[in-house]
């Protein structure tokens, strides 16, 4: 069996031409509207649907009476209200969407490309930049600084986080080390807090 399989497709590799099947063009279809849902809804089996043929090889519609794509759906809705719950509902995914997010920590990104003008107070300050840099940073307006050196996640970007507190009110000003040029970036960098 095996070689006849193989014999078959060396056949086809060899001359394409003879195995080619000729299909005849499509026919117009004409729909008709049933007699009878003249007060059904649009979508419901048995009622024509609202778009014209084009130059299409075929043309298959949902809202056909024996369409299972429109009778699953259905089913589904009607099983998840007689039950009064969904019956297909993932209870992770749902817990993702619409669980309790106060756990979670929120952040708000700065970039080269993306510079924020400002912060929430109970958010963290995510700081990137695509090399290696040592983040040279105060939350009281330059009275006392702090040097932070960046983290290297194998994404690709570097970054440093600063928490913001809820009592937080001057600004966050910041400025670049470049570790791997042994050079400032030579301006500073100001997010508000709001």
């Amino acid at each position: 069996m095996k070689a006849q399989a193989a014999q078959t497709a060396r056949s086809i590799v060899a001359e394409p031409a003879k195995h080619i099947i000729p299909v005849e063009p499509a026919k117009p279809v004409n729909f008709r509207m049933n007699p009878t849902s003249k007060r059904r809804a649009f979508g419901q089996p048995g009622v024509e649907p609202r778009w014209t043929h084009g130059d299409k090889d075929g043309v298959g519609t949902a809202y056909a009476a024996s369409s299972r794509i429109w009778f699953t759906p259905y089913v589904k809705l009607l099983r998840s209200v007689s039950d009064g719950r969904v019956i297909d509902l993932i209870p992770e995914v749902a817990g993702r969407y619409l669980g309790d997010h106060k756990g979670l920590e929120q952040f708000e990104i700065w970039k080269f490309n993306r510079q924020n003008r400002s912060v929430k107070k109970g958010f963290t300050l995510r700081i990137q930049a695509a090399a290696a840099f040592c983040l040279h940073w105060s939350a009281n307006e330059w009275t006392t600084v702090e040097d932070t050196p960046s983290l290297a996640p194998v994404l690709g970007f570097h970054f440093v986080d600063i928490p913001i507190s809820d009592i937080q009110r001057a600004p966050i000003g910041f400025t670049f080390f470049w570790t791997a040029e042994n050079r400032w970036e030579g301006r500073d960098y100001a997010v508000a807090v709001e």
